[in-house]
């Protein structure tokens, strides 16, 4: 729900990595709130971050 809340804060960009349950997807409640789902959107936010900062600090 925290990564959610952060992305509809930022306005949902196109290039978010974020998945939002029943927001252009089919994803069922049961599967989207799910630990190993979570650690997959974790690990998707983290790296976009991560090159997202590498280009700003290469810029």
């Amino acid at each position: 729900m925290e990564l959610t809340e952060l992305w509809v804060q930022f306005g949902y960009p196109e290039d978010s990595p974020h998945i939002i349950q029943g927001r252009g997807n089919n994803i069922s409640p049961t599967e989207y709130y799910t630990q190993s789902n979570y650690d997959k959107l974790y690990i998707k936010n983290k790296e976009w971050l991560e090159k997202e900062l590498s280009f700003l600090k290469n810029k």
